[in-house]
């Protein structure tokens, strides 16, 4: 991916939401890029950009489920120290990584998971979601249809704070 847009001026901008720590590492892998990045921190301009996010490339399960319920087609990776899936791949009998994947029991969003994350496996699956507008619509309905069962309208935030709250202190009235 990244010689391909180094070497392609893309007709589209490429946002990279990141964390602070990151954002030095990723300015200096992408600064030769001939297509504009913007590379923020700022979560409070997210939603802004998302509106103009064609299709990602994801890398989290919780950035997938927001990825999902932005209804922004996408393929995920995951990549494993190389030891540790060794180690775990005789005790892990699954076949998706993905929630979504997982919840529907199929391939609905495309993974590119560890030793099989590379360069050009990852850049076929991109073009070939990239440029089918039948496969993006195909993969954000049928998203649509698993992701009612996991999504409800509390903030995470405000879940995870009720949580810890009940935790702390069990006679709370707190969800």
């Amino acid at each position: 991916m990244k010689k391909y847009i180094f070497k392609n001026n893309l007709n589209y901008k490429i946002f990279i939401p990141t964390l602070p720590h990151l954002i030095s590492l990723i300015k200096e892998n992408t600064k030769q890029w001939k297509t504009e990045t913007i590379i923020s921190t700022d979560m409070s301009k997210f939603d802004e950009y998302y509106e103009d996010v064609y299709i990602s490339i994801t890398c989290s399960g919780t950035a997938s489920l927001e990825i999902a319920k932005r209804n922004i087609p996408q393929i995920v990776i995951y990549k494993l120290n190389y030891f540790t899936e060794i180690l775990i791949k005789p005790f892990v009998r699954v076949k998706y990584a993905n929630l979504i994947n997982i919840i529907s029991n199929q391939m609905i969003i495309p993974e590119v998971v560890n030793s099989n994350l590379n360069e050009k496996k990852l850049l076929n699956i991109f073009l070939n979601l990239f440029n089918d507008r039948k496969k993006q619509e195909n993969q954000i309905d049928s998203i649509n249809m698993y992701l009612k069962e996991i999504v409800n309208d509390f903030s995470p935030y405000d879940v995870s704070v009720n949580r810890i709250n009940k935790l702390i202190n069990p006679s709370s009235k707190a969800n």
